[in-house]
């Protein structure tokens, strides 16, 4: 079944992978032929997200349903918010099904968990509460934290990929669009997909919804065209893009195929 979303383990060379089958499963990419460990556990719906708590020992798992779950990947437990309705009444829970989580890494105080779909919410990790939610022009399909913490990346289906800050997110401090300039008149051949932090938190890495393949762009106005990367399998969309805390690289997810791409970024100013 092709798979929808990959999650890099804080400090273990662990990738989770998830995607249509509703099953999470887990490899050791260091390992010679990175092969899938025994154990994996399954979930209620198709899983389209996926995030690791910053201990490493707990997994966020966001699928077509509304609401986020909480996986003890040891005991193979889960726990779903009971909350539905906040105190004003108003939905704790997304209209719709979840199309990306993310979790700050460890160090960060007052983490927050995020997830995407109708629009971007906020979550206290440890119990799964509602705190506070975004306004966005269109639906999201991605979140991700930068490493400190404290800004959060969201891209949204019209192709927006905005930079918000954690202590005001009343409007993004950085917007841009897929594609970049350069190819605007084209057709897309895909839907956007969730942009990743690159490992120096000053760019950001997406499919080319456009063209096929990846791009990385910085945030910095002083570095001036995005960087293009194409990919093996042209006609395949691109359906998940994950990037490493601990190493230089990231990888994308096309179909059943995950391709693991390990840049050269420093010269262009990443």
């Amino acid at each position: 079944a092709p798979l929808r979303a990959l999650a890099f383990h804080p400090f273990q060379p662990v990738l989770a992978a998830g995607g249509d089958d509703a099953s999470v499963r887990f490899f050791e990419y260091a390992r010679e032929g990175a092969r899938y460990d025994r154990d994996h556990f399954a979930e209620t719906a198709a899983v389209s997200a996926l995030a690791w708590h910053p201990a490493g020992t707990h997994l966020f798992v966001g699928t077509r349903h509304v609401a986020p779950r909480l996986w003890d990947v040891t005991t193979r437990t889960a726990f779903t918010s009971p909350t539905l309705l906040r105190g004003d009444g108003a939905a704790a829970h997304h209209a719709g099904g979840i199309t990306d989580v993310a979790c700050p890494v460890a160090g960060v105080t007052a983490p927050q968990l995020a997830t995407a779909a109708d629009t971007v919410r906020l979550w206290d990790p440890a119990c799964l509460e509602l705190s506070s939610q975004l306004t966005l022009s269109a639906p999201a399909v991605g979140v991700d934290w930068s490493g400190d913490g404290r800004y959060l990346l969201v891209t949204t289906q019209d192709g927006a990929i905005s930079l918000f800050d954690s202590r005001r997110t009343s409007a993004p401090v950085f917007e841009t669009r897929i594609p970049p300039p350069s190819t605007f008149g084209a057709l897309p051949r895909q839907t956007p997909t969730a942009a990743r932090f690159t490992l120096s938190d000053s760019a950001f890495v997406a499919p080319n919804v456009y063209s096929g393949g990846l791009f990385v762009q910085a945030f910095s106005s002083g570095v001036q065209a995005p960087i293009r990367f194409p990919s093996p399998h042209p006609s395949a969309p691109v359906t998940a893009v994950a990037a490493a805390r601990t190493a230089p690289a990231f990888l994308s997810c096309q179909g059943e195929t995950v391709q693991f791409w390990f840049p050269s970024l420093e010269r262009a100013g990443f």
